[in-house]
């Protein structure tokens, strides 16, 4: 059989799904025997770090249009020639081969963007039929799987969830002189630091993370903020900062690689989080893989792994919740030792790429051959 893999998001910079991905092929690259005879995989640019592995088969498609017309152009006619086709969150439109796609979460309800944004409107259609087209449909969480079901209407006999694996940087560890100096320089000082990491999206409220944080350093003179993150709703970080007496302490990073990112985890007083919805959370569990004291909202994602008891979960993420929980992690280091002790316990059950991407790749041989996804939990 042969396995046709879309992997656009390996192109530029890579966050959540896009890291996953690059991480499932290495994992499959080191299992001595694949369901597949060979994996072709599909991008609209050179991707530098494909496993060298007989296997696999990179296809460049050079795309002269946006992503849906890569995918259901260029992509599509190769992909039609092999017996599944596996893509993230979206597939090609009247793709009429057997495929799965993965999907991380959506938004919808509450969390819909307006009717006057036809451009993710489009992308919110997209992502539903791709939903209801698949043969099968990989879901990070039970959160995601009743979401697809509530808002698509696909089938949930169609869907498994598989978590998402965790990169073997985020470990706790003691930082080495390098380590140290790494994270003076991405936080441009030596000193405390909150950090936040994910897109920056209405539903994480960072304005009232900003708020909050100058309250609290109104009495911590040397506590600074590192949002690290792309700014896909163009959120006015930097305006808001500049009216705010601590501003000048809040510093933001388009993206950061694995490892830097593990080191900054594991020197912060905290990653604070106010989101109000996620899928799984890939930040949240880094940083608990690190012994990163956590704060955050409540929410269902919370519940999938024993999260909730390894953080401080706020009821919402309201201004004066947010800096008492701050100043709660910045003055009393046993506070903060206790969340590191119940972090670091509840992530030794988190599976690893290597358990991800072999529960993956059976998954996608069954479909390959007309069986049934099954249930994964």
């Amino acid at each position: 059989m042969v396995l046709g893999v879309d992997v656009s998001r390996l192109v530029g910079q890579r966050t959540g799904i896009g890291r996953a991905y690059e991480y499932l092929l290495r994992a499959w690259a080191r299992q001595d025997e694949l369901p597949f005879e060979r994996i072709e995989l599909y991008a609209p640019a050179p991707v530098d770090d494909v496993p060298d592995d007989p296997r696999f088969r990179l296809h460049v498609l050079p795309s002269r249009g946006p992503g849906l017309w890569w995918e259901s152009v260029p992509m599509a006619r190769l992909a039609c020639r092999t017996d599944l086709l596996f893509s993230p969150y979206t597939l090609p439109v009247g793709f009429r081969g057997r495929c799965v796609v993965e999907n991380w979460g959506i938004l919808e309800g509450e969390h819909a963007v307006p009717p006057w944004q036809l451009r993710h409107r489009a992308r919110n259609w997209h992502l539903a039929y791709s939903a209801r087209r698949a043969d099968a449909v990989v879901v990070v969480s039970g959160v995601v799987e009743e979401d697809l079901v509530r808002f698509y209407r696909v089938p949930r006999e169609r869907i498994t969830v598989v978590a998402p694996g965790i990169s073997e940087h985020f470990r706790p560890a003691r930082p080495s002189e390098d380590e140290r100096d790494l994270v003076e320089r991405v936080v441009g000082a030596p000193a405390p630091f909150l950090v936040f990491v994910g897109k920056l999206s209405p539903r994480r409220h960072l304005p009232e993370l900003l708020e909050a944080f100058d309250r609290a350093a109104a009495d911590h003179r040397d506590l600074r903020l590192l949002v690290v993150g792309p700014n896909t709703w163009n959120v006015p970080v930097d305006e808001l900062a500049a009216r705010l007496p601590a501003g000048e302490r809040v510093r933001r990073v388009e993206h950061l690689d694995h490892g830097t990112l593990a080191a900054l985890y594991r020197a912060a007083v905290a990653l604070v989080l106010p989101t109000t919805k996620e899928g799984w959370s890939l930040p949240i569990r880094e940083a608990l893989a690190c012994g990163c004291p956590v704060v955050t909202v409540d929410g269902p994602w919370l519940d999938l792994d024993g999260a909730r008891q390894a953080v401080i979960a706020l009821e919402r993420p309201e201004v004066p919740l947010l800096e008492r929980a701050i100043r709660g992690v910045v003055e009393d280091e046993g506070v903060r030792a206790d969340l590191r002790r119940r972090g670091l316990a509840c992530a030794a059950s988190f599976p690893s790429h290597d358990e991800r991407a072999r529960t993956v790749i059976e998954l996608l041989a069954r479909v390959a051959a007309g069986g049934a996804a099954g249930r994964a939990g």
